[in-house]
């Protein structure tokens, strides 16, 4: 199951970043992949975070596949496997329709050059961010196809990461652009979940 694991999660950030890149550069001329240059310390804070939850992700399987690592025996089992193979063909269906909803708005990050429409659509009316949240859901599925201990940290990183990214940098982006607008938005819709990490409105 690790190596499954570590295939599944190839297939999904090729297609929810790669083949995207490649839509939107077809369509625009740019890739959706902000400069790292025009982000600010929160926003390369996170995007670090990202980068090492990402590694935690792919590491688990590798790791379980060397030998290095014991799998957890509780979830070492049939259910789980099957359980991280649908959050994974979930996630994907996921991503996909909320990048579709998006169109040339997706992004990597925030633009300053160009602060985007607010989205509130399809997938968004559920989850103000699911490509985040199927991010999150393939670290977790993973975590159930090569159950280790360092699949277990890459889900709490993955959420770390994203909180910080959603928290520090893009939801006060938002309220900037949008205002009131946004701020109700936030206040019906939940952040990864629905229903839960909704903002307060003011």
């Amino acid at each position: 199951m690790p190596g499954l694991a570590l295939a599944l999660c190839l297939a999904y950030l090729t297609l929810v970043f790669g083949v995207r890149s490649l839509v939107l550069y077809a369509r625009t001329g740019e890739t959706g992949w902000v400069d790292p240059r025009a982000k600010g310390s929160t926003e390369r804070l996170a995007d670090l975070l990202c980068v090492a939850a990402l590694a935690l992700v792919l590491g688990s399987p590798i790791l379980a596949l060397s030998g290095l690592t014991e799998p957890i025996a509780a979830l070492d089992g049939a259910p789980a496997h099957t359980l991280g193979v649908a959050v994974f063909a979930l996630s994907a269906l996921l991503a996909g329709a909320a990048q579709r909803t998006m169109g040339s708005a997706w992004r990597t990050g925030i633009d300053p050059r160009d602060p985007g429409e607010l989205v509130v659509d399809g997938p968004f009316s559920l989850v103000r961010n699911p490509v985040y949240t199927t991010i999150i859901a393939t670290a977790f599925g993973a975590g159930l196809l090569a159950p280790t201990v360092v699949g277990l940290v890459a889900v709490l990183a993955s959420v770390l990461a994203l909180e910080l990214q959603t928290r520090g940098v893009e939801e006060p982006h938002l309220l900037r652009v949008h205002g009131e607008r946004y701020a109700h938005y936030a206040a019906r819709v939940g952040r990864f979940v629905p229903g839960i990490g909704r903002l307060r409105s003011s």
